[in-house]
C-alpha cells in the first residue's frame, strides 16, 4: 500500500464502502514511487478512513539472514525520523527465519565506475566457480533492467553461463536486441556501452583482436 497514492484510497474507499472489510499490505521503507504521488500520508490515510481497522506488524523474514536484515535497518534508519516506525511508534526490527551457524557478513565494496564494478563481480564469481562452486549458486540484483548489460558483458567475457530473468518477451529476442543497440548508437554515438553491443552482434561482430584495434 505504500506505492498507492491518494485517488488510489478514494479507489479504495469507494470499493470498500459501508462493509469496511479491507486488508492492505504496506511499508513506508519499500517506497519507490513518490514520481507518481505515492506518499506515508497514504498509509496514515488509510489508518483515519478506517477507524476500527487493527493493525499487524509483520517482522518476521523468510527472505534473508541475519547479517543482511542487520545491514539493512542500519541503513535505512538514516531516513529517521520520517519512517512510520518513528512516527507512530513501533517496532519493525526483522527477524530471520533462515538460521545458520556462521552466517556470511555483509561486505560493501566502493568501486570508481560501473564496468569496474562488474569485472570485479565477474572475476569474484569465476575465481569462486574454479574452486568448486556452481554458476546457479549466485544471483546478481540490479535496480532497474537496464542497468544489467555491464554486469552481463563482464561474466559473458569469463565464460560464466548466466540467465537474465528481469528481461521477458520481444525485447529479450537477440534481432530486438541489436536493432536496439542500433538505434542508440544512432541517436548517441558516444553511447559506448551501445556502441559495444552493436559492434560485437550481428551482423558485425567484431572479436578481442579487432576491437582492441579499433579502441
Amino acid at each position: 500500500f505504500q506505492d498507492t497514492n491518494p485517488l488510489q484510497l478514494e479507489l479504495v474507499r469507494a470499493i470498500a464502502g459501508s462493509r469496511q472489510n479491507v486488508t492492505v499490505v504496506g511499508d513506508d521503507d519499500q517506497s519507490i514511487y513518490t514520481f507518481r504521488g505515492a506518499a506515508l500520508g497514504n498509509i496514515l490515510g488509510f489508518e483515519a478512513s478506517f477507524p476500527g481497522h487493527r493493525r499487524v506488524v509483520l517482522r518476521r523474514n523468510y527472505r534473508s539472514r541475519a547479517p543482511i536484515l542487520t545491514a539493512s535497518r542500519r541503513l535505512i534508519r538514516h531516513n529517521d525520523p520520517h519512517r512510520l516506525e518513528v512516527l507512530e511508534g513501533l517496532d519493525k526490527t526483522l527477524v530471520a527465519a533462515r538460521r545458520v551457524r556462521r552466517p556470511a557478513p555483509v561486505r560493501h565494496l566502493a568501486f570508481r565506475s560501473v564496468s569496474e564494478e562488474a569485472d570485479a563481480i565477474a572475476a569474484e564469481i569465476a575465481g569462486r566457480v574454479e574452486a568448486g562452486a556452481r554458476p546457479r549458486d549466485f544471483a546478481l540484483l540490479v535496480r532497474t533492467n537496464a542497468e544489467a548489460d555491464p554486469y552481463l558483458r563482464s561474466l559473458a567475457v569469463r565464460g560464466l553461463p548466466c540467465r537474465f530473468s528481469g528481461s521477458s518477451h520481444l525485447f529479450a529476442a537477440p534481432d530486438v536486441r541489436e536493432l536496439l543497440a542500433f538505434l542508440r548508437t544512432v541517436a548517441d554515438p558516444d553511447s559506448t556501452v551501445a556502441l559495444y553491443a552493436l559492434a560485437t552482434g550481428e551482423p558485425y561482430g567484431l572479436g578481442g583482436d579487432e576491437l582492441t584495434a579499433v579502441l
